[in-house]
């Protein structure tokens, strides 16, 4: 079951999702009764969990960095100051439409996903930081390249206290598959930052359902009962042509659940009629890249390479 999670994880991150985490210290989440959440409007640290020359829009939990930048490396402190002044600068011009704070995005997803949740009342957002077992620190990076393009990325970091080990963490991880320009027309800071609060918005319910899945994996013991809990929330898990028809993310979490469950047949029914939504859909390349990874591992279908490039390609990858 772990391989089939580190692996459409990995296609899922390189499209525009998420199901990749970075785990310190082999860290579990606490088997309490309740698990208490605080979203924080702070930040990670910007010498010891972001690159150090990553610039931090003031006011904000934005960070700007370049690629290709190489001063850090050979000069040390000063190469990184360096770095830092050099992504202040191309920061500059969008800097005013970027201060912007998720915690309440976030917040808000997490209520929405947790009353989808078979064990909604294991789960408690707190108001302060003081009565929490995990705090939650969202942030966004505009990594800019030299034609002034600019990739976004959301990262999700969970700080777990623990009495017998202290404070532990995870982190986890949205791409958008499409950069845009960071100034200008079609850009991330037009029009007060609007593209990028709306993938703000889904970067944050793709992340609340990825910390949720992952605190449910660690705490409860019946895996495949929640699975097929949420796919009585879902509707069941019928996804062909002669069935009641529902919304493009209905049929992709519902195909989400049934991979875990190994249940490939159906899921693949279902990530095929997710695809049927406009190509230019998260839906629709999420959809694409599992139905290539199915083909590719042989998951329900014969395993085919050139079928399974194909949906790659649908995909974006």
């Amino acid at each position: 079951m772990m391989m089939q999670l580190s692996r459409f994880g990995s296609i899922w991150i390189l499209v525009v999702g998420v199901l990749l985490s970075r785990v310190v210290c082999a860290t579990t989440y606490p088997e309490s009764e309740k698990i208490s959440m605080y979203t924080s409007a702070g930040t990670v640290s910007t010498w010891t969990e972001t690159s150090a020359e990553d610039y931090l829009v003031p006011s904000s939990q934005v960070f700007i960095t370049g690629r290709g930048l190489g001063a850090a490396k050979g000069l040390g402190l000063l190469g990184v100051f360096a770095d830092r002044m050099k992504n202040s600068a191309t920061a500059s011009a969008a800097e005013p439409y970027l201060h912007l704070n998720f915690a309440r995005a976030l917040s808000s997803a997490l209520r929405m996903k947790i009353a989808d949740r078979p064990y909604t009342q294991k789960f408690v957002q707190v108001e302060s930081d003081n009565e929490a077992q995990l705090i939650l620190l969202p942030s966004a990076k505009l990594t800019v390249s030299e034609d002034g393009n600019a990739d976004l990325s959301f990262r999700l970091t969970v700080r777990i206290r623990s009495q017998q080990s202290g404070t532990e963490k995870r982190d986890y991880f949205y791409r958008e598959s499409k950069p845009r320009p960071l100034t200008g027309s079609g850009s991330w800071s037009e029009n007060e930052s609007a593209a990028l609060l709306d993938s703000a918005d889904t970067a944050m319910a793709m992340l609340s359902d990825t910390l949720l899945d992952a605190i449910e994996s660690d705490t409860v013991k019946d895996w495949s009962t929640i699975r097929e809990a949420k796919l009585a929330k879902l509707g069941g898990s019928e996804c062909g042509e002669n069935t009641p028809k529902v919304s493009a993310e209905t049929y992709f979490r519902r195909g989400k659940t049934l991979m875990g469950l190994s249940r490939y047949v159906i899921a693949r029914e279902c990530f095929m009629r997710a695809q049927e939504e406009k190509e230019d859909s998260n839906i629709y390349r999420e959809s694409c890249a599992a139905i290539g990874t199915m083909y590719e591992l042989g998951w329900g279908v014969e395993k085919n390479m050139a079928t399974a490039m194909l949906w790659f390609t649908k995909a974006g990858l």
